[in-house]
């Protein structure tokens, strides 16, 4: 089996202002900027996702979106997790641990803060911060299944931000 690879993406920038919920923030046209900037980055890496998981606000899928668009993914393998919004770490290792095994490279896309516990969980991540779009991958050189994603037991390889 081949070993496992995560990104871990925040969403880009959204738009602010109060007259829309939380949840239905759309990108702004800096966002739509910085996840275009990221997904080609990730495009000329040496690796990339084969398999979206986002958290259906609408700045993350957004985001995903633009991802998916950009590294060719089918709309079809980008799946929708309404847990990831408004969530914690653990139901965030909850889901990665229930990724189906077929996909050796998948991308998250969250919401701080809990997006940026969660690479501090499995890496050995330590920045100030993690900003809109910013990308972490992390490889799992131990790990053959998704359910063997334990703390401390990734490898950051890449740490981008716009």
């Amino acid at each position: 089996m081949s070993k496992k690879d995560l990104f871990i993406v925040r969403h880009a920038k959204a738009e602010s202002g109060s007259r829309v919920l939380d949840f239905d923030r759309k990108l702004s046209y800096q966002g739509i900027n910085e996840a275009t900037q990221m997904a080609q980055k990730i495009k000329d890496y040496e690796i990339q996702p084969t398999f979206l998981v986002t958290s259906p606000a609408k700045r993350a899928l957004g985001t995903a979106e633009i991802f998916a668009e950009i590294l060719q993914i089918p709309i079809s393998k980008i799946e929708q997790v309404n847990e990831i919004y408004e969530s914690e770490v653990d139901i965030l290792m909850d889901i990665i641990h229930g990724l189906d095994e077929q996909h050796d490279s998948v991308a998250i896309f969250g919401h701080n803060p809990e997006i940026i516990m969660l690479a501090f969980q499995l890496s050995e991540l330590s920045i100030e911060g993690f900003p809109t779009c910013a990308v972490a991958h992390l490889h799992f050189p131990e790990a053959s299944s998704w359910q063997l994603i334990n703390p401390q037991s990734g490898k950051l390889r890449l740490f981008i931000h716009p």
